[in-house]
């Protein structure tokens, strides 16, 4: 089930959107403030943002900047009554991965959201190296390899966040709810997903704040 961040302060219309999204097969997080979708989305993983602009503290524009300049690539789509060609030219200056101005029709927003989501069915990590996520696949220099799923969850995480140090901690809970996974379990895991990895990317130790995803 793909995962939106929806940053919508409209009471009215944020509920109606949540209510239309699950209904129409996504899972939602809706959050009223740029602080609470700053911290939702580095705290879980979402496969497409929603951002009104104008919200309560960081406007949706700056607050995309921040998160592109943390290199965070999900696809985003604003959703703004801001519609002139000045606010446009600043949406996607941002980081927008489309555009679409209030008032709107739902159909055209669903139209929209399964495109822009066709294109996250694969993660490049390197030049020769992609995960393929509806199957749970890695394909490492041509050879093409079947993840177990947790495997498959970790590295899919740490993907989406290259060059981003992320420690045990932090991904369980962002993952796992925060279950309990050892030290050396995690380990077992990170040894076999750079086996997989031939040397084409990476995780590496950064000791005492967990690893970080590199092609090499």
């Amino acid at each position: 089930m793909p995962s939106l961040l929806l940053l919508e302060d409209d009471l009215l219309l944020g509920e109606t959107l949540y209510d239309e999204l699950e209904e129409a097969g996504y899972h939602v997080c809706w959050v009223k403030n740029s602080t609470q979708a700053a911290e939702a989305a580095w705290r879980e993983r979402f496969d497409l943002y929603l951002f009104d602009v104008n919200v309560p503290g960081q406007n949706g524009f700056s607050l995309l900047r921040d998160l592109r300049a943390a290199q965070d690539e999900t696809p985003a789509l604003f959703l703004t009554a801001k519609s002139s060609l000045g606010d446009l030219q600043e949406g996607f200056e941002a980081g927008a991965d489309d555009y679409l101005c209030k008032p709107f029709d739902m159909a055209v927003l669903l139209i929209r959201l399964r495109a822009k989501l066709r294109r996250k069915e694969e993660l490049i990590i390197a030049p020769n190296v992609r995960l393929i996520c509806a199957a749970q696949q890695l394909e490492c220099a041509q050879k093409s390899i079947n993840l177990p799923k947790r495997e498959f969850m970790i590295l899919h995480y740490y993907a989406q966040r290259i060059g981003h140090i992320i420690g045990k901690e932090a991904l369980c809970n962002a993952l796992f709810d925060g279950d309990y996974i050892s030290d050396a379990t995690f380990r077992v895991y990170i040894k076999k997903l750079n086996a997989h990895l031939e040397g084409h990317a990476r995780l590496i130790n950064v000791r005492g704040e967990g690893y970080r995803l590199e092609p090499l």
